[in-house]
């Protein structure tokens, strides 16, 4: 098992595109070759399966509705459908195979 954190904001305050991931096994933590473009803060996030998604969000440009998806193994994101309106700091959530942005 692992837990992924995904854009955010680095020590200085400013946005980042760092994928990490931590492995709880062996208790360590290891950046990961996948990274979130663009630099985005406050995205809602959820796991379906085995995919992370990454909801909106937004960088000093103002607010995303984009939708961004990461697989096991992957080094990129992949979009996919954006939302029809821009949101930052919502909350995700899963049911079954659908999610609901909040």
């Amino acid at each position: 098992s692992s837990i992924i954190t995904a854009g955010g904001t680095a020590q200085a305050g400013a946005p980042t595109t760092e994928t990490n991931i931590y492995d709880i096994l062996s208790d360590s933590w290891s950046p990961s070759s996948a990274t979130l473009p663009p630099f985005t803060i406050f995205p809602a996030s959820v796991v379906v399966g085995s995919e992370m998604f990454a909801i909106g969000g937004a960088a000093s440009g103002g607010a995303f509705k984009t939708t961004k998806v990461l697989n096991p193994g992957q080094t990129s994101w992949d979009l996919r459908t954006p939302m029809t309106y821009a949101r930052q700091g919502a909350c995700a959530a899963v049911e079954g195979t659908k999610i609901y942005v909040y």
